[in-house]
């Protein structure tokens, strides 16, 4: 993890950030799929995403049940938490099919936990990044804890590489 933090104090471009940052992330915490996007601090709108593992044709799903759709473990809720950080199975009480994102999204594509985190520094929320399990292996709480840990340097990371940029 530390690696992972100071990777986010070189000042890389977003995408640069991204790319040396998750094959590390990936080891800490393995993943089936993942997104990760960098948010405007003031409206908490997505401004550039990336996907791994998630169909192109689903991306309108998401979108449709981020803002349009009342669902647990939204990003806007999830922003004005403390840890910004939560797992489906935290959110429904390990009863995923409460979630219309998995009934309608993650189960079809053979998903089932999906850990959320908001990456904030100095109260300002510069990405959201989102992993998801495929069925049978949700996240611990450990590697909840390193996710918590790693975002308010990938927030750093994100901030400086735009300011740079």
């Amino acid at each position: 993890m530390a690696v992972i933090s100071e990777t986010c104090r070189a000042g890389l471009e977003p995408d640069a950030l991204r790319a040396a940052v998750l094959p590390r992330l990936r080891k800490a915490v393995p993943v089936d799929a993942l997104w990760w996007a960098t948010v405007d601090p003031s409206t908490l709108l997505f401004t550039n995403a990336y996907r791994e593992e998630l169909p192109s044709d689903s991306v309108p799903y998401f979108v449709d049940n981020e803002f349009l759709r009342d669902d647990v473990n939204k990003w806007t809720g999830l922003a004005h938490e403390r840890s910004g950080v939560r797992t489906l199975a935290a959110a429904t009480n390990g009863q995923l099919a409460q979630s219309s994102r998995y009934r309608d999204i993650f189960e079809p594509l053979g998903l089932a936990d999906e850990l959320r985190a908001v990456l904030r520094t100095r109260g300002a929320v510069w990405g959201f990044l989102c992993l998801h399990r495929e069925k049978g292996d949700a996240f611990s709480p450990q590697e909840q804890g390193i996710i918590a840990q790693l975002s308010p340097p990938l927030a750093a990371g994100v901030r400086l590489g735009l300011l740079v940029d």
